[in-house]
């Protein structure tokens, strides 16, 4: 005897997911709409980003031109400045010494600045290239400390310079860090009191050489130095002269030395002072020998 189904033949299956249990249609729906709505809020960011990427683009390309119009009359201003205080400044009143001093403070500041800026520019777009090379870490410190001690002196402050043990020879761009190395000594001589001393220590270590920049400075607190390497990290940048910073230096030196696939880093004790490192890979098979 034929045995038969009570269901229809020609029923329609109801929808699985994954050949599993049943599945609602209208749950199958709101999936198929959400999916969609996903992917359209997908595409939405990508053009976003797109365009974000572009105006950020746009911003360093501004940045560049703007600072590079701005550093050649910044130049010409501090420049003449600096010539009349040293060659009419004893025919000058107090008062207008006064007035040309601040004029002259105020284009270094805006000069360094403009300096910064084109650095970030060139940082942020990519474009930063090195001229990798052995290089004599204690001669580039030596220029460094010679080139401040005018302004060391200016303050009662006295930088030294100690090289340690065998000639340091470092893989890296002597220009760029030079530029690293003169922020770190003059940012330490900024923080420094009347008589204070500014020590600048190189040392050729195992597979890298290390500088170390201390000073007896007012110090940075705790909080601050998780931020120190930030963009405006530091929420005061005035020394104890009242110097100004851009709050820039030391984010642009965190750049420089990484590119240098080397290290950067502070300790400090407020009301005692700081100490800044800087590790570079050593040049290898390219050091020189000990003259």
């Amino acid at each position: 005897m034929t045995q038969h189904s009570d269901a229809p033949e020609n029923a329609a299956e109801e929808p699985t997911l994954g050949g599993a249990l049943p599945v609602d249609p209208l749950i199958l729906d709101e999936l198929t709409r959400l999916n969609n709505e996903m992917a359209a809020l997908q595409r939405d960011l990508a053009r976003q980003k797109a365009r974000l990427e572009r105006l950020n683009e746009l911003k360093d390309e501004f940045l560049g031109m703007a600072a590079h119009d701005l550093r050649m009359p910044l130049t010409a201003v501090v420049m003449y400045a600096t010539f009349l205080e040293e060659d009419a400044g004893d025919r000058l009143t107090p008062e207008m010494r006064r007035f040309l001093q601040t004029i002259r403070l105020s284009g270094e500041r805006m000069l360094r600045l403009v300096n910064h800026l084109l650095d970030v520019s060139v940082i942020e777009s990519g474009r930063l290239q090195l001229d990798l090379g052995p290089t004599d870490v204690g001669e580039v410190a030596r220029s460094v400390v010679e080139m401040h001690r005018a302004i060391a002196l200016r303050k009662n402050v006295n930088v030294t310079l100690n090289v340690r043990g065998q000639r340091p020879i470092a893989l890296a761009d002597a220009a760029r860090l030079d530029q690293v190395l003169s922020n770190l000594v003059n940012n330490a001589v900024k923080f420094s009191a009347d008589a204070g001393s500014v020590a600048v220590t190189v040392e050729q270590m195992a597979d890298e050489v290390r500088v170390s920049v201390s000073d007896q400075g007012v110090g940075i607190a705790p909080e601050d130095l998780s931020q120190l390497f930030t963009p405006f990290g530091l929420r005061s940048s005035t020394g104890t002269a009242g110097e100004q910073g851009t709050g820039l230096g030391l984010a642009i030196c965190k750049r420089i030395v990484a590119a240098h696939r080397g290290r950067i880093w502070a300790e400090s004790t407020p009301g005692k002072g700081s100490v800044f490192h800087v590790a570079l890979p050593t040049a290898g098979s390219a050091n020189l020998p000990t003259e």
